[in-house]
């Protein structure tokens, strides 16, 4: 509880009100000292926006059920503690317009095409496990027809048109196998895993919905909130599912950025690539050695754990300390930019290290974000595309989005 107040400073004030009103007045005429001060103007990107007003940062010429849009992306960000503003509501929809045109499952074009360029592919990696003839089995798997169907499984995905379309066919696949055939999938499971797959891992639908989420994200997000990871791939072709793990990957997570176009950037990239690719161009500064500016500092494994293996990155940066006399163990190295997929990385002694030495080496501030130069290869995409052909489409939408808003 506030400590009690006395009668008598109360009494006390009072009587001074009365005693010196005429000059208080005097006072308040003639310096204005106590005029309210205005309250300070948000830029427009972070002003709050509401569900109706969000409705306004779709396209009305390209999206049906704007207001259906809007109250679903409003319900992400209250519901993920994301403040609701016209900057956050214009970045999803400049997303969701690059990735889908507003489609919760997007058809997507020369889809039987795609289906025989997987096939050829996995068959090519999976008859490298030595022992087993899994190329030939994937083939035959495909070409069985299951109970109640008169058409093959790769029959219907030749004739899919979405996502989703594949991504059942292939569920139905694998779980048909399971019931029919347990101890040769046991044993595809097994040599599949000593690769570093699942079977479940050779889905071909890798990412799916309006904002094409990474489906290992979204389950790994489902089962850190007490979500079934069973739900994951059907709520993603819902609108208000794709939202939900799209938005989170894109704006749920805290970086320096002084512009949306790396965040659109990491999205397609990984987290903090941007700001890692600044890091490595600095790297490669200091060292005179050629290094990919992809925002992967570290060799991860097929499980995603870093790799023994040292990357081009961590060996450079070992040259760094080595030629500059740092005081930076190789051990130490290694565990800072094991941070490398957090904002903690910035709070480490090698990135402290490299950024001084690159601005008394060089005489400039170092940047703390650059576009990462990563090459996309997607059966989806056409033509040759990167992440920076990705950042900077969705940046455009990015603008036109807050023009409608204006």
């Amino acid at each position: 509880m506030p400590p009690a107040v006395s009668a008598a400073p109360q009494a006390d004030a009072s009587r001074r009100r009365y005693v010196f009103p005429n000059a208080m007045l005097l006072l308040l005429l003639g310096c204005g000292s106590l005029t309210p001060t205005p309250e300070p103007v948000l830029p427009f990107e972070q002003r709050p926006i509401t569900a109706e007003g969000a409705a306004r940062a779709f396209p009305s010429d390209r999206v049906r059920d704007r207001a259906g849009w809007a109250t679903d992306l409003h319900a992400v960000l209250v519901a993920h503690a994301i403040p609701a503003t016209n900057g956050n509501a214009c970045a999803a929809v400049a997303a969701v317009e690059q990735e889908s045109g507003y489609a919760a499952d997007p058809a997507v074009p020369g889809m039987g095409t795609m289906i025989d360029t997987w096939i050829a592919e996995k068959q090519e990696s999976m008859g490298k496990v030595s022992g087993w003839a899994l190329g030939a089995g994937l083939r035959a798997v495909l070409d069985g027809k299951p109970k109640g169907q008169t058409r093959s499984f790769y029959e219907r995905l030749q004739a899919a048109k979405t996502e989703r379309d594949v991504d059942l066919v292939f569920r139905e696949l694998v779980e048909t196998q399971r019931s029919r055939l347990p101890a040769p999938l046991r044993q595809a499971e097994v040599a599949a895993q000593f690769v570093g797959l699942d079977l479940d891992d050779l889905n071909p639908i890798t990412t799916a919905g309006c904002l094409q989420v990474k489906v290992d994200f979204a389950e790994d997000h489902a089962r850190d909130h007490g979500t079934d990871r069973a739900l994951v791939r059907d709520q993603l072709y819902t609108r208000a599912g794709c939202l939900h793990y799209g938005v989170v990957r894109l704006l749920d997570w805290d970086a320096g950025y002084d512009k949306p176009l790396y965040r659109f950037a990491d999205y397609n990239a990984g987290l903090y690539a941007s700001r890692n690719a600044a890091f490595q161009e600095q790297v490669a500064a200091l060292s005179g050695a050629k290094l990919a500016l992809d925002g992967d500092l570290l060799r991860y494994t097929e499980g995603g754990r870093p790799a023994s293996e040292p990357s081009q990155t961590l060996t450079a940066v070992l040259g760094v300390v080595a030629k500059s006399g740092l005081d930076l163990t190789e051990t130490r190295v290694r565990r800072d930019l094991g941070k490398e997929k957090t904002r903690q990385f910035e709070e480490t002694d090698t990135w402290t290290a490299v950024r001084d030495l690159y601005a008394a080496k060089l005489k400039k501030e170092p940047a703390y974000a650059r576009l990462p130069d990563v090459h996309l290869d997607s059966i989806k995409l056409s033509g040759d595309r990167t992440t920076a052909w990705f950042a900077q489409g969705v940046d455009r939408r990015y603008q036109a989005c807050l023009t409608r808003l204006k």
